[in-house]
């Protein structure tokens, strides 16, 4: 279900999100890490963060260049939540956001299943915003051939730390978001 509010576009929360997961597929693959930043519409201030390592249900099925790209361990996801449990944050934290993302349909896919997967209403608003159709109105002629975030936060000077985690990379989305809005 689509959900929608009254609020107006301009005055909804934001919330930058990304996942990493073991495949490309929202219908073999699992999410298996989330990172997300709730942010004030005008301000563009953080005003939470929350990241989780999440316990793969289906590892059997894992793309392996794909858990190597993350760096899965079964060490480091020892302590990993339920997807359920995750879902329940966010739906809590971001209810009626509308969602930030680099490739932001990708992880939206995934989380669509998800929530439809667990039983659980959708809970952000179904416009969402973008990084890489900011980044190509805005560097127009000069917009590069690939569009990855690695390439587009060395144009725009945007440290990170490492990639193709959930955390740098949703930091790393919001960084490059505030220069293309600026």
């Amino acid at each position: 279900m689509i959900h929608r509010t009254e609020i107006p576009f301009r005055e909804r929360t934001l919330v930058f999100i990304d996942l990493e997961t073991t495949g490309l597929s929202p219908f073999v693959h699992d999410i298996i890490e989330i990172a997300y930043l709730v942010v004030h519409h005008q301000t563009l201030k953080i005003e939470k963060e929350f990241t989780a390592k999440i316990a793969p249900a289906h590892l059997e099925r894992a793309d392996a260049d794909a858990l190597t790209l993350v760096g899965y361990t079964e060490e480091e996801w020892k302590q990993a939540l339920s997807l359920s449990d995750v879902l329940a944050q966010l739906s809590t934290d971001a209810s009626k956001a509308i969602p930030v993302g680099h490739v932001v349909h990708f992880d939206l896919m995934f989380l669509w299943k998800a929530y439809a997967d667990c039983g659980l209403e959708y809970p952000l608003d179904y416009h969402y915003l973008d990084t890489v159709s900011l980044a190509y109105a805005k560097l127009q002629e000069n917009a590069p051939t690939h569009m990855g975030l690695t390439t587009l936060c060395k144009i725009f000077q945007i440290k990170r730390e490492r990639a193709h985690r959930a955390m740098d990379d949703i930091k790393a989305t919001y960084e490059l978001f505030k220069k293309l809005v600026s």
